[in-house]
C-alpha cells in the first residue's frame, strides 16, 4: 500500500506501535521483523547487538574453555595409560 499525501509536511512513524501517521491524522500500520524492530530502537547495528550480550557470551566461553581443559587432561591421560 503506496501512503500519499498531499502536503509537504511530515509523516510520524512509531516504530514501538509499528504505525505511520499522515499529516491529515491518518494512521498505517506496518509489520517489521523483531530483530530489525528491536536493533533499531536501540539504535545498534548487528555487531552492537552481540556485544548487548557480552556478559552472557564471556559467561559461555569461560564454561567452555573450562570444559576443553578437562577434557584435554582426560585425553593426555587416556594416551599415557595407552602406552
Amino acid at each position: 500500500m503506496a501512503l500519499v499525501d498531499a502536503t509537504t509536511e511530515p509523516f510520524t512513524v512509531d516504530l514501538r506501535r509499528q504505525t505511520v501517521m499522515a499529516p491529515s491524522g491518518k494512521t498505517f500500520a506496518f509489520e517489521i521483523d523483531e530483530r530489525r524492530r528491536e536493533v533499531m530502537l536501540l539504535g545498534l547495528d548487528d555487531i552492537g547487538l552481540t556485544f548487548k550480550d557480552d556478559t552472557e557470551i564471556r559467561a559461555w566461553q569461560a564454561t567452555d574453555r573450562r570444559r576443553r581443559r578437562v577434557g584435554a587432561r582426560d585425553d593426555e591421560q587416556l594416551r599415557a595409560d595407552l602406552r
